[in-house]
Order: structure tokens, then C-alpha cells, then sequence
């Protein structure tokens, strides 16, 4: 009978690859590698040497260098997964290491050894996922996870060196130590001569022994060999097409363009030029004809979740319908901008601030406190007249700029009456009207507030003060809502009861960040009853405490996982600045600018927010599609939680994700779209783009007071941004490794 060789080729200068059997049977095959088949789902046979194996669910066999084998049988919803290694390429770390034979077979033994086909299984799974995920970082963990893997089979499985290995026949002993001599002189000059010299025979038996036994020729087996060796440099090198063939033991460039064209169908600079893009794609042998990579990778990760060989990527995939979706949900976030104290808008280094931000993001309101203090008013009590000078200053600025106020007024039953402070509401907000216009004011948001935070005291604050402002034809015209400040003894049905009846435009609830991480679920179930029972706008605003992570990416992706997750789509608010009460630039304040002007991971993080509006396409783990009009939004993020969080410190910060396993999301995501061009716009913002924080701890955390820390520091503000044009038939494919910490907008608009 005629045993095919099989030439198995490997990538990125990686001793190993992977291979998805489709339900094809194969032919008696054999080869130098070493294979790992491991049976994930359904059924099929093996045939090893001479014995037969009937394989079925979460199987785990070996198949030796030089074994022939054949897989066949192969039932139609079967998972198999093949890795493969260069058994030459551990002989440099382990002697005598591709002479070594392994028994390793779990339908034999494994209830004899449970626990090493485990290990085996769970390490084989971290070497095939690694692989998947074509980057530096994973090419690094397949390696480290590959030695781990190698150590174990020598530990558990192999048998004793026979250096004789009379269990292989003749011929292929033969075959191995011809391939061998291949493997370690490819880059030197191999003649069919320096074979037949080696194994004591001549030329023309040589030949016809090649032939028959590889299924081809000597040369071009020797070129192809070559060839699969070069590609590494042709890839990740600058060399020249000449040097790189000449380091690679082809006699001439001629000879290297010929082998290459034949396999790959085009030039060698062609392939390089179009590397980052080919490089992302499976090679043919591993194209999934009835199954999608995402069955491979989640079979494969419950494997190793229980070891210290985590796996670091988290596989997401989805098949989305661009065109004919459910308009049922729409959003379109509003962008406030929230400062404690009006009085600070009267700085001239504030206003350059707040206009250098509205040039580069829309900003629907400006929220703001303290419209009430002393140093906002003169009041003339012998004419008990207000003049709301330095209030009128900032109003005008932000009405020039056109941004709507949204003003929140603070009560105090310690100050005045319930009467008097909504007297002098109606006062104020009288000269508003005079001066700005009621079609204009109508515009505004105007939230009372009561400084006294028990329940009761707010319920009787609010029952009375609502009341009053409807009866009153000035103020019932208006935007009026309420905060409430969830606590320990809040309980929502109280609130309910006492505020569902009043005439309210909206409310905004506040937590403490701490307070919020304990009783997320409570909160959710809180903002959803309030949405439906009280049907009016709700603003969900955790109270952020100071810690270094808010001037962070960890921040930004909280913010945008937050508003997409937590806060059941409720608006919410952001602080604009930090205050400079400090003089500290990274101090952890809540603000998404530093005191001096600098723009945080934060501030990008709401611009890109800020992008979302339309209809909700789909929306999954890490990622959000909106469409308005010809337009696509997709936002893609990757944000992890971490325990004791408060109890995290800066020293800690590049130790924040130890014990975190997926640190990565790979997305791959059909979007099906209608016929036409479109251009894709990518806003990508992570460590290295958008984040001074990140920028500033490389520099070596120097004082941001030199004019040149500064201008370095502020060229680092930017996120990513990449442009490029795809014709689309019938859907686009979005394929994005997505780091933690990261996000990711692509803008995609038919043109």
C-alpha cells in the first residue's frame, strides 16, 4: 500500500500550527511532525499503524513523528481540532528530542491517569487558541505555552530513546534522517549527491525513492522546504528580496520567485506589500466550511479556565443585520458637562478651556451649583432687589456658545424656608427669562436640590416644593425636576409613592460610587421602575470619589461600559474639570480635564460616546451598532472590573490585571449592509493613543510644570484615527482584537 507523505507548513517562524478537519476522510498519510487530535465533538476513526480507534467525544490522541495514520468516518457535526509541531525545532532545548515516541492515547488509559490528559488537554487548548489570534503578544504565549506543553508530554507520555526504533520501518527511518539532514542544511547547497552518499546508495535510486515515497520530486520538496523557512523574514524583515533568498539556500533569485509564484500566485514583494491584511486571514487548510471559529474557541477555553495557563483572549462573534432590523430602541446620549462651583466660570483660563473642548465635541448642556452663593448676586435689601451680575457674566458666555444651562438650585432648611428659596427661584429665574427670552429659557433645565439627605427631609422638600412651583404660572412652564441620593435606608417604593404624582420633567439619581458597586443590581431595578412607572427623563450620576484610576483608560472604558450596561441607557453627567484646589495635574479627581486644561482618557472616552446616536442595530459583550440614516455606528470596548478596587494604589497600577485572565476580546463581526461604497472611519483609544496618563508614567512621572513636559504631554491627547474605503457586496466584516482598557469606534458611511 502507498503512504503519502504529507508536507505540513507552519507560519510566523512558530514551531506549530493548527488544522480543522471538515468531515473530509483522508488518505494513509505520515509525516515528520508531531500531531495532537483532539476530538472536541461527534465522531470518527483512526487509524494508527496498525491498530483502529473509534473516537468520540473529548478524545485526546498523539500520532508520532513518522506514524502512518488515517482519519475517516467523519460524522457531520464532529469538532476535531489537529495541532501539530516541528519535532527539530525542540532539539535545540531537549537532545535527542525528535527521536522520542509518546504513548499517549486517553481511550486507552485515561481512566488509568485522569489527571495528565487534562493537563494535556488543557495545555494543547492554550497553544491552538493562542494561535488563533495572530499578534506579537500571542505569538509570545503560543511559544511559552508550547514549552509547557513539550515538557509535559516528555514528563507523562514518552517512552525510552530506541535509538534503533525498529518499530518503523525501514524506509521511513530512512526518510527521517534524509528530512533531518534537510532540516539542518536547507541554507546550504543540497544535492541529490550528498544524499546518496549518506545513505550508501546512488542518485537514481535516491530519486525514484523521493518520488515515490514524498509524491514528489527531491528539488522541488527542497525548495518548498525553503521556501515555508523564508517567510518569516519575508514578513517581519526589511532584508532584500536577493539577501533573503540567498539566507534561505535558493541559487538564485529566479529560482525563489519561481517557487513562490507557483504556491502563492503572486511575486514575493506583491505578498509582502499585502502582508497586513493576508496575515489576518486562515490559510486554506484551515478554512471552517459548516462551522464558525467562535465553536473551536469556546470548546477549547472551558479547558483552561481551572491552571495557571489562562488564556488571555475572549472569542465574540456575531452575525448582524444591518438592513432589516427592529427600530424599536433609539439613543442618543446627551453631553453634560457638570462644575461645582458657578463661580469658577468666570475664569478666563475656564472659558478657553470649556471653548477648546466645544471645538472639538457638541455639548448639549453645562450643569452647574452654586448659583445662589453670595459671591454669584448683590442683594439690596432696602430695595429687595437681586442683581445677578457675575450670573449674568457666565450665562452669557454659555448662551454665546450655545450651550443650554442645566442650573441645579440647593436648598437648605437651615438657611430659609421652603417659601422664600422658591420666591427667590421665581426672582432669578424671572431676570432669565427677561433677558435670554421664554422660548429660550424653556430650553433649560432647572434641578432643585435639597442639601438636608435624609429621606424624609428630601420627601417633604420635594412634596412641597413641586407643588408650589406648579402653581406658580412662571415656573410651571419650565423644565423642573429633582435630585434623590440613593442610601442605606432608601426604599423605593416610598420614593415612588411620594413623587409619581407630581408634575416633574425629570429626576436625577445620585449614589456614591461605593455605595453603587455594592448594590448595582438594586439600582438597575431602581432606574428601570422610575423610567416605567414615572415615564419622564432619568439622569443616573454615581458621586465619584478621588482615585489615581480616573485618570486613567480603566476609567474611560468604566464610563462607556457603565452607560451601555449599568445604567440601563439613562444620561448621566461628567465632570468637566478638575478642580485646582491641588496642584497636582494627575490627582485622581473625577474631572475629564486636568486642572490645567490636559484631556484625560475620559474626556476622548465621552467624545466617542457622544457619537452613538441612532437606532440600536445590536449591541453584545464589547461591543454597540447604531444607525442613523446612511450611517453606521459600531463601538467596540474591553473593560474588566477589579477586586478592591478603593484599596488599589498607583504603585499597584502595572499589576492591575494579574489575576485576570481574558485580557483580550477578538470581535468578529458580520455586518450586512446594502450594495454601494463605504468609507470607514477608526477612532481608536487606548494606552498609547488618547492616554497622557499612560504617556506621563513612561516619561518617568516627571513635574508637568516645564513648557516642554507640557507640550509633550498635550501631543498625546489625540486618540487613533485611521481611514479607509470597502466596496461592499452584500456585508462588511469587522475582525478587532480588543485589548483591555481599549476602545474602539469605526464610523461606517455609505458614499
Amino acid at each position: 500500500m502507498k503512504y503519502n507523505y504529507k508536507f505540513l507548513s507552519y507560519h510566523n517562524n512558530l514551531p506549530v500550527n493548527i488544522n480543522f478537519f471538515n468531515g473530509t476522510t483522508s488518505e494513509f498519510e505520515w509525516h515528520k511532525d508531531i500531531e495532537i487530535i483532539i476530538m472536541g465533538r461527534g465522531s470518527a476513526t483512526l487509524d494508527i499503524k496498525n491498530s483502529t480507534y473509534h473516537l468520540k467525544d473529548e478524545n485526546i490522541i498523539l500520532v508520532n513523528s513518522s506514524e502512518v495514520h488515517r482519519l475517516y468516518n467523519i460524522s457531520s457535526d464532529s469538532l476535531i481540532i489537529s495541532l501539530y509541531f516541528d519535532p527539530y525545532f525542540f532539539e535545540k532545548y531537549y537532545r535527542d528530542f525528535s527521536k522520542l515516541q509518546f504513548n499517549c492515547n486517553s481511550i486507552l488509559d485515561m481512566d488509568l491517569d485522569r489527571a495528565k490528559y487534562n493537563k494535556l488537554y488543557m495545555l494543547s487548548s492554550s497553544v491552538a487558541v493562542s494561535l488563533l489570534y495572530k499578534n506579537d503578544l500571542n505569538q509570545i504565549k503560543t511559544l511559552k505555552d508550547m514549552f509547557h506543553l513539550v515538557d509535559h508530554l516528555i514528563g507523562n507520555f514518552s517512552l525510552p530513546i530506541d535509538l534503533d526504533n525498529s518499530d518503523l520501518s525501514s524506509y521511513h527511518q530512512r526518510f527521517n534522517r534524509i528530512l533531518e539532514y534537510i532540516n539542518d542544511n536547507y541554507y546550504n547547497k543540497i544535492t541529490l549527491s550528498d544524499l546518496a552518499k549518506i545513505e550508501y546508495l546512488t542518485t537514481h535510486y535516491i530519486s525514484r525513492f523521493f518520488n515515490k515515497y514524498m509524491g514528489v520530486g527531491f528539488i522541488k520538496y527542497l525548495n518548498n522546504f525553503r521556501l515555508e523557512k523564508s517567510m518569516y523574514d519575508l514578513t517581519n524583515t526589511n532584508k532584500s528580496i536577493l539577501d533573503l533568498c540567498l539566507d534561505h539556500g535558493f541559487p538564485s533569485l529566479k529560482s525563489y520567485r519561481t517557487t513562490f509564484a507557483e504556491k502563492y500566485n503572486m511575486s514575493p514583494s506583491a505578498y509582502r506589500k499585502s502582508y497586513a491584511t493576508l496575515k489576518d486571514e486562515l490559510t486554506d487548510s484551515n478554512e471552517l466550511p459548516n462551522l464558525k471559529t467562535s465553536e473551536f474557541v469556546h470548546f477549547l477555553q472551558k479547558y483552561q479556565s481551572s491552571c495557571s495557563y489562562n488564556p488571555q483572549v475572549e472569542y465574540i462573534s456575531s452575525d448582524i443585520d444591518g438592513v432589516s432590523f427592529s427600530k424599536k430602541h433609539w439613543v442618543n446620549f446627551e453631553k453634560i458637562l457638570y462644575f461645582d462651583n458657578a463661580y469658577d466660570a468666570l475664569s478666563s483660563n475656564w472659558q478657553n478651556y470649556f471653548i477648546k473642548t466645544l471645538e472639538i465635541m457638541r455639548v448639549d448642556f453645562i450643569k452647574f451649583s452654586g448659583v445662589f452663593n453670595e459671591n454669584m448676586y448683590h442683594y439690596d435689601k432696602n430695595k429687595n432687589l437681586y442683581i445677578w451680575y457675575n450670573l449674568e457674566t457666565i450665562l452669557d458666555f454659555f448662551t454665546k456658545n450655545h450651550v443650554k444651562p442645566f442650573i441645579k438650585l440647593e436648598y437648605s432648611s437651615k438657611k430659609e424656608s421652603i417659601r422664600n428659596f422658591i420666591s427667590r427661584t421665581e426672582i432669578f429665574i424671572t431676570f432669565c427669562i427677561d433677558r435670554y427670552g421664554l422660548d429660550s429659557v424653556r430650553n433649560w433645565k432647572f434641578e432643585i436640590s435639597s442639601m438636608e439627605k435624609d429621606h424624609p427631609s428630601m420627601i417633604n422638600f420635594y412634596t412641597k416644593a413641586l407643588d408650589m412651583i406648579s402653581d406658580n404660572n412662571t415656573l410651571s412652564k419650565l423644565n423642573f425636576g429633582i435630585d434623590f441620593t440613593i442610601g442605606s435606608t432608601f426604599h423605593k417604593e416610598h420614593f415612588l409613592k411620594y413623587i409619581q404624582d407630581k408634575k416633574i420633567n425629570f429626576i436625577s439619581v445620585y449614589v456614591q460610587e461605593r455605595v453603587f458597586l455594592e448594590t448595582r443590581e438594586f439600582v438597575r431595578i431602581l432606574l428601570m421602575k422610575t423610567k416605567r412607572v414615572m415615564k419622564i427623563k432619568t439622569y443616573f450620576i454615581p458621586e465619584v470619589e478621588e482615585h489615581y484610576l480616573n485618570d486613567s483608560c480603566y476609567k474611560a472604558t468604566k464610563t462607556i461600559d457603565n452607560f451601555i450596561n449599568n445604567y440601563c441607557m439613562c444620561d448621566s453627567q461628567i465632570d468637566f474639570i478638575d478642580n485646582c484646589s491641588n496642584l497636582t495635574t494627575f490627582k485622581g479627581s473625577g474631572g475629564m480635564l486636568t486642572y490645567n486644561g490636559l484631556r484625560k482618557p475620559m474626556f476622548n472616552a465621552f467624545f466617542l460616546l457622544g457619537k452613538l446616536k441612532g437606532y440600536v442595530v445590536n449591541s453584545g459583550d464589547g461591543y454597540i451598532l447604531t444607525k442613523n440614516q446612511d450611517s453606521y455606528k459600531l463601538l467596540l470596548y474591553n473593560h474588566k472590573s477589579i477586586d478592591n478596587y478603593f484599596e488599589r494604589t498607583p504603585d499597584t497600577y502595572d499589576q492591575l490585571y494579574k489575576d485576570i485572565p481574558l485580557k483580550t476580546k477578538y470581535l468578529d463581526l458580520k455586518i450586512s449592509l446594502d450594495l454601494g461604497k463605504y468609507s470607514l472611519k477608526h477612532y481608536t483609544l487606548n494606552k498609547k493613543n488618547g492616554s497622557i496618563y499612560d504617556e506621563w508614567i513612561k516619561m518617568g512621572k516627571p513635574l508637568i510644570s516645564a513648557r516642554e513636559v507640557i507640550r509633550f504631554v498635550k501631543s498625546k491627547e489625540i486618540v487613533g484615527l485611521k481611514f479607509d474605503d470597502k466596496i461592499v457586496e452584500n456585508e462588511v466584516h469587522i475582525k478587532e482584537h480588543i485589548i483591555l482598557d481599549s476602545i474602539k469606534l469605526i464610523e461606517i458611511t455609505k458614499v
